[in-house]
């Protein structure tokens, strides 16, 4: 054994730098994807408290570094038509939150940080021009909300529904 060690000693030194330089590639794969997972813009829309149209909705950042929440619109689906809002435009003069970010609906998230945007019922008041947000959101087949927002990290824009 040890004579065919010797014998072939430059094969086996090149097969296991091969193996080594294999080992260390798998290694730094494993950091950068690691790495890139962490720096993900991540924003995550939830309910809260519920799941009927008096549950809160919450924007939270889920990302390492701060975003900036530019915009949350509300999309609202009928059978015939679809219906988009923007909450930063909206009169939200009847919401008093704790948070005056909440009431623009716009501003800095640091990282965990979230943003009570009201309640669905009262989302949905501040959008529809006439008639009850409850019938409205009857009537609808699907509602959604999207907050759309800039990543710090990479200057670019993210967004969530």
């Amino acid at each position: 054994m040890w004579f065919w060690l010797k014998e072939n000693h430059a094969i086996v030194s090149a097969l296991s730098s091969l193996a080594m330089l294999g080992v260390w590639m798998l290694y730094l794969h494993l950091f950068y994807s690691s790495y890139r997972h962490q720096i993900r813009p991540k924003i995550l829309i939830t309910r809260g408290g519920g799941d009927t149209v008096a549950a809160r909705c919450i924007v939270t950042n889920m990302s390492s570094e701060t975003i900036f929440v530019q915009a949350v619109f509300l999309r609202l689906s009928y059978s015939d038509r679809e219906q988009v809002h923007s909450l930063s435009e909206t009169d939200r003069a009847g919401f008093s939150p704790s948070d005056r970010r909440s009431e623009l609906v716009q501003g800095p998230l640091r990282s965990g940080d979230f943003l009570d945007l009201g309640s669905f019922e009262d989302l949905l008041s501040s959008v529809i021009e006439t008639g009850d947000a409850r019938q409205e959101l009857a009537a609808a087949h699907r509602l959604s909300v999207l907050a759309v927002g800039s990543y710090t990290w990479h200057d670019r824009v993210v967004a969530a529904e």
